[in-house]
């Protein structure tokens, strides 16, 4: 969890009296919704609330998968946890697209096991994917400054 809107949101669904019987263990349900929150504030950069029927292949078909391990068990929870979790925020805000949301997950549960179960499913990665090397020549400290201000570097840009 990165930013405080996914933290509030996740603890809000957690303490929500129909979470409970929701199947699974509770741990099994955190990582879940946990996972479904980041995809969207991070992936699609949308609150949840403002998810559209067009999101779902996205969301569902890779963002979320690769937020969740290799045939991880939290997965097979999702056909009951994110409609739970979308009735939850319909209750809390106004979602403008909530039928139409509900309507269309049906179809794109197949994407999202195929997905959870591919073994070609490529995690998202977490730092750079290659170091950074800067291929132009070292600057001399004698040299013209390269913001092109007509002083050596050392009395421009190279003062510390």
């Amino acid at each position: 969890m990165s930013s405080a809107a996914e933290t509030t949101a996740l603890a809000a669904f957690l303490d929500w009296a129909r979470t409970k019987p929701l199947p699974g263990t509770e741990a099994e349900r955190r990582r879940l919704a946990a996972a479904f929150l980041s995809a969207c504030y991070q992936d699609l950069g949308k609150e949840p609330r403002l998810l559209e029927p067009e999101d779902w292949p996205e969301l569902l078909g890779r963002a979320l998968p690769s937020r969740l391990a290799h045939k991880d068990p939290a997965g097979r929870l999702a056909e009951a946890l994110i409609p739970a979790l979308l009735e939850h925020l319909g209750e809390r805000v106004v979602v403008p697209y909530a039928y139409e949301l509900a309507v269309s997950l049906e179809a794109h549960w197949p994407a999202f096991q195929r997905a959870l179960s591919s073994a070609e499913l490529q995690r998202r990665p977490l730092g750079p994917s290659a170091p950074v090397v800067h291929k132009a020549p070292k600057l001399g400290r004698n040299e013209a400054c390269f913001c092109g201000s007509g002083k050596k570097f050392k009395q421009c840009h190279g003062k510390r």
